[in-house]
């Protein structure tokens, strides 16, 4: 799978199902459980989870809550990591930083691809998530 010019090579079955069944049955009483989300595909630097954007997700307006998201993004930087480092290590974020291009509508599924890139022989995760002009609730280009 070839995601923005890089390869996510496939991982060994038993070690991929042992993360991903592993990772959603460890979370299911922990924050990211208890959100709803799961992972539904790992590779080598790359998960992706899901999410749907029910009302506890959601901020007054309709949408989803900010903290939902970061939180969504967090956690699958932590299983496409995984599958660098190990299930078994213990992955603590230090710093993030993410970019809110639009917003995710109630009752949609938020299924959003993240890669962990190499720089400098350290993996720097980079999520893919909200891309300008994908949704019909995208800003309007500057002008």
């Amino acid at each position: 799978m070839a995601r923005h010019g890089r390869e996510f090579p496939a991982l060994p079955e038993s070690t991929r199902a042992a993360i991903l069944e592993g990772f959603n049955a460890s979370n299911r009483w922990f924050f990211s459980g208890t959100m709803g989300f799961r992972v539904v595909d790992l590779r080598e630097g790359y998960a992706r989870l899901v999410a749907e954007n029910t009302t506890a997700h959601q901020q007054p307006a309709g949408v989803m809550h900010g903290g939902a998201s970061f939180g969504l993004a967090d956690t699958a930087v932590a299983a496409a990591l995984f599958t660098v480092y190990g299930a078994g290590q213990l992955l603590l974020t230090i710093e993030m930083k993410i970019n809110f291009l639009e917003p995710i509508p109630r009752a949609r599924s938020w299924p959003r691809p993240t890669s962990c890139a190499r720089a400098g022989g350290a993996p720097t995760p980079r999520s893919t998530s909200g891309r300008r002009g994908n949704s019909p609730h995208a800003p309007a280009p500057p002008t």
